[in-house]
C-alpha cells in the first residue's frame, strides 16, 4: 500500500487544479473556452457554443 503523503493544498490550489483540469478537458472537446481577466467574478469561465450560445461557469 503506497503511503506517500498527499502535498496540502490551499483552497485556492485546488480551484485552480480543477479548472486546469476542466479547461484542458473542455479544449480535447474542441470547445471555444472563453477566460476572464481577473479573479473576483461571478464565472470562471465561458464556454461558446457552435450555435453561438454562451454558458458562463463557475468551479
Amino acid at each position: 500500500m503506497d503511503k506517500r503523503k498527499q502535498p496540502d493544498y490551499n483552497p485556492k490550489q485546488i480551484g485552480e487544479r480543477t479548472e486546469g483540469k476542466i479547461l484542458s478537458c473542455l479544449l480535447d472537446h474542441e470547445k471555444m473556452v472563453l477566460l476572464p481577466f481577473g479573479d473576483n467574478l461571478r464565472y470562471d469561465l465561458v464556454v461558446e457554443e457552435k450555435n453561438g450560445v454562451f454558458n458562463k461557469n463557475s468551479m
